[in-house]
């Protein structure tokens, strides 16, 4: 097997360990005959082994990973105990490939012993039983050894990697770290501010995310929604017939306001920044969801003046196998057997016999917001308020991505 071969090989087995530990581990090679271990991040396994043997090392090594056999308080009494080392591998392997026996296919399932793991239920109790008297056999090969020192090694170097570069620490801790400040605890000094968004800045980071939000903002000649300008991936042809047309009418401010004022038990609570304290007001901003009241002289016609199923539909595609394809990136090995028996049997050959992946497959959630507020009666164009501009809009927007069969929602919100 060449180095790019062996190379793909061990990566693939890469991410069959990672499915199985639950967390990223990586397959390496070891020398000929050396036996399999791991130390809780990477699996080394004999690439000179065949396939099989080295499904089943690393089976057992990711295994001990999920089961938490690795555990630093258990291994540590494993150093320089080779003996006790092997005793508790013989348990402990067991027991690890019984416990995630449902992720395993059934050839590496039968590895595990059920009557060996019926003996213990943690690493701890493996431990106490391997430090007993009774007899226990040696792991089988596959099992590998139990490199106590390399674990433990690993372990502090992921913990100075973890203290080396700390991960975020998100915002929201609770209630007392959003307690509002005072008047005199305002900082009123000509020190940059460390909590600031540098968003919008005169940095780098600032210049190029306006340049990155201001160019997804750009609206072309199409008619179309933000974004839609640009032609993005093929897309399937469907008949198009007349849209389904359902009642998207909104209830007044006044409506909302009589059945809000009854929901009080309903409402949610946010905190929200004062820019000129400087600090958080704690349940300042106040949510209410209430079911909007649809008036009986409300129209159920939508106008389909604006076009924008076609612009929609090129959103959210996601790719799609194809088989039986004029051109592609791979044989379709049953379209190229089937060909190939035309052939012989004196036929004229269909020749789509390529798999392609096109970008036929919709995988799209999208939440309409519309602002309902007094702001919105302002007029607007054509004789009509900015409301009934934005309602028109939003109807239109509803009724092309429920036709598309996407799921989408639809909320007023007014302040």
């Amino acid at each position: 097997m060449g180095d790019d071969a062996r190379a793909g090989r061990l990566q693939a087995l890469g991410m069959f360990a990672s499915a199985l530990a639950g967390s990223a581990t990586a397959v390496a090679g070891l020398r000929p005959g050396e036996p399999p271990w791991t130390d809780g991040q990477t699996i080394y396994i004999d690439a000179a082994t065949p396939g099989r043997a080295q499904l089943e090392a690393v089976a057992v090594q990711a295994s001990m990973i999920a089961a938490g056999s690795l555990d630093p308080g258990v291994v540590r009494r494993l150093v320089r105990q080779p003996r006790l080392a092997r005793r508790y591998l013989s348990v402990e392997g067991h027991r690890a490939l019984v416990t995630i026996g449902d992720l395993l296919p059934g050839l590496l399932a039968s590895l595990g012993d059920r009557e060996i793991a019926a003996r213990s239920d943690c690493p701890a109790a493996s431990l106490r039983i391997a430090k007993g008297r009774a007899r226990i056999d040696d792991p089988p090969a596959e099992f590998g050894v139990l490199r106590a020192a390399k674990v433990l090694a690993a372990c502090r170097g992921a913990e100075q990697r973890d203290e080396a570069n700390p991960g975020h620490e998100p915002r929201g801790r609770g209630a007392k770290e959003l307690a509002e400040l005072d008047d005199g605890e305002t900082d009123d000094s000509d020190d940059p501010d460390l909590f600031t968004s540098p968003v919008g800045g005169g940095g780098f980071i600032g210049k190029w995310l306006k340049k990155m939000l201001s160019s997804v903002r750009k609206t072309g000649s199409g008619g179309g929604p933000p974004g839609a300008d640009t032609p993005t991936h093929r897309t399937n042809s469907g008949i198009r017939g007349v849209p389904a047309v359902s009642s998207l009418a909104s209830a007044t401010s006044e409506d909302i306001g009589d059945e809000a004022a009854t929901a009080a038990a309903d409402e949610l609570r946010y905190p929200e920044w004062d820019a000129a304290r400087k600090g958080y007001r704690p349940a300042w901003c106040t949510v209410r969801e209430v079911e909007p009241t649809i008036k009986a002289q409300a129209t159920q016609e939508i106008e389909a003046a604006i076009g924008v199923r076609r612009p929609l539909s090129r959103l959210g595609m996601g790719l799609h196998r194809r088989h039986r394809q004029s051109q592609g990136d791979d044989i379709d090995i049953d379209a190229a057997v089937e060909a190939r028996v035309e052939v012989r049997a004196g036929s004229v050959p269909d020749e789509a016999v390529y798999l392609d992946s096109l970008r036929r497959r919709r995988d799209l959630s999208v939440l309409l917001l519309l602002d309902v507020s007094g702001s919105a009666a302002e007029p607007g164009t054509s004789g009509r308020t900015v409301h009934q501009q934005q309602r028109a809009a939003v109807a239109n927007l509803a009724v092309a991505l429920h036709d598309l069969g996407d799921r989408v929602a639809l909320y007023a919100y007014y302040s």
